[in-house]
């Protein structure tokens, strides 16, 4: 957690703002919006903790040193940019019975993540034209990414759907007056966010299934049996992680995009480190199931002695 750790203070600062921003909602907007972002506050126990949305303006600074305010700012535009970004996605993944309620307030989050975009950058930025740019970039993914199946034609491609995420990044290197920097900062993002993808696929995979939604575990079990017209059976996805060894190639692909973000041009160190912690559980993961499959075929009885507890 040492991306976390360091600014673990800061975090409270961004989060009490955000929480005042929402609470000047009109009602019942203002408590609804509160518990949506419950949902997402790193502080929370059980809540999902999408630390690169509100991390990334602090993390880029080794390379794009801007000022505290400047950070902060930024920083909360991300925290809002997640939570719109999360409701579109719910939205549209799924029929949501008060999807009129949420596309409400997701609309209001949006807004104040422009408003912080507007207090940092003029009428004349270059930052508008690049975030349009990668909002045009998570258009053309959510629409496509089945069709296109990115993961085996294109895998960059599968960042463009938090691509308006690396607007926080490309806002610091301006305000840093480091524009040269920020393609390979873009191409190094890109790459984490496939990473983080590629294990939250991992995680969610049966979800993902069930309603059609994309993903990158399931278009490798289509690879593995050939599939090229709709979905793989629940049970073949089964058999190629537990009995194929389909995760050790999935891991494989973590840990060569782990390397491309080590060798970067653009130097990040929280950020690499973050990368490596979701990298280091994918291929976990994949020992752990290779390790049992192993038990598995030496035999039923062995199987038994190594997952039970001998008690005295």
């Amino acid at each position: 957690m040492e991306y976390f750790k360091p600014f673990e203070e800061e975090m409270k600062l961004v989060f009490d703002e955000a929480k005042a921003q929402i609470s000047g909602f009109p009602e019942p907007l203002n408590k609804l919006g509160l518990r949506y972002l419950n949902k997402f506050d790193v502080f929370q126990q059980d809540s999902a903790k999408n630390y690169i949305c509100y991390l990334l303006p602090y993390w880029i600074r080794e390379i794009a040193p801007i000022n505290e305010q400047q950070t902060r700012k930024l920083a909360i535009s991300g925290i809002f940019i997640m939570l719109h970004y999360f409701i579109l996605d719910d939205c549209m993944d799924s029929e949501v019975a008060d999807a009129k309620q949420k596309l409400a307030i997701g609309h209001l989050f949006y807004s104040i993540s422009q408003r912080q975009f507007i207090e940092l950058f003029d009428a004349e930025s270059p930052f508008w034209t690049y975030l349009r740019q990668y909002e045009e970039q998570w258009a053309v993914c959510v629409t496509s990414e089945n069709a296109a199946d990115y993961f085996q034609t294109d895998l960059l491609r599968i960042a463009d759907k938090a691509a308006p995420i690396i607007s926080l990044a490309t806002g610091a290197l301006l305000l840093s007056d480091r524009e040269h920097l920020v393609k390979d900062a873009e191409i190094l993002i890109a790459n984490v966010l496939v990473t983080l993808q590629m294990a939250d696929d991992l995680a969610d995979w049966k979800e993902d299934l069930a309603d059609g939604s994309y993903n990158c575990l399931l278009s490798l079990v289509k690879l593995e049996y050939g599939i090229t017209e709709g979905s793989p059976t629940e049970k073949q996805v089964n058999d190629a992680i537990f009995i194929r060894n389909m995760m050790k190639k999935y891991a494989e692909t973590a840990g060569r995009i782990a390397t491309i973000v080590k060798l970067s041009s653009v130097k990040s160190t929280h950020l690499m480190q973050f990368n490596q912690s979701i990298c280091d559980n994918i291929t976990n993961v994949a020992a752990s199931l290779e390790q049992n499959r192993k038990q598995r075929m030496a035999g039923g009885f062995h199987y038994f002695l190594s997952n039970s507890t001998i008690r005295n």
